[in-house]
């Protein structure tokens, strides 16, 4: 992703067109016994990944998001960072919210 080596994300792509975006098994925050200490989904000063509001069948207030658009930033306890972006063009419906409480859910399997 972004010329980054290793950094892969996973689409899981549904046939009602609905994509999950997940942390691919060859990421490196996912090797080394390394532990996410922080999940921030404010991606910009003025945007937040958490404020998405979406009403309606035709998903009114999303979030528009691009091929390169960020859904958060990950902080693991070697200091190291990431950027999980979203590899798709679309609508953000839902961010999981139990990766706030839990940020090592990323590093469970699909």
């Amino acid at each position: 992703v972004r010329g980054k080596p290793q950094e892969d994300h996973l689409i899981l792509h549904h046939s009602n067109r609905i994509c999950v975006i997940a942390v691919a098994p060859s990421h490196p925050m996912l090797h080394n016994d390394r532990k996410i200490t922080n999940i921030d989904f404010q991606v910009t000063p003025k945007l937040n990944r958490l404020k998405n509001k979406v009403s309606g069948k035709r998903k009114r207030g999303a979030q528009w998001l691009n091929e390169t658009s960020p859904l958060c930033h990950v902080t693991c306890n070697d200091g190291s960072k990431y950027t999980i972006d979203s590899c798709v063009k679309g609508k953000l419906i839902e961010i999981n919210e139990l990766l706030i409480e839990n940020p090592n859910l990323l590093k469970e399997k699909v």
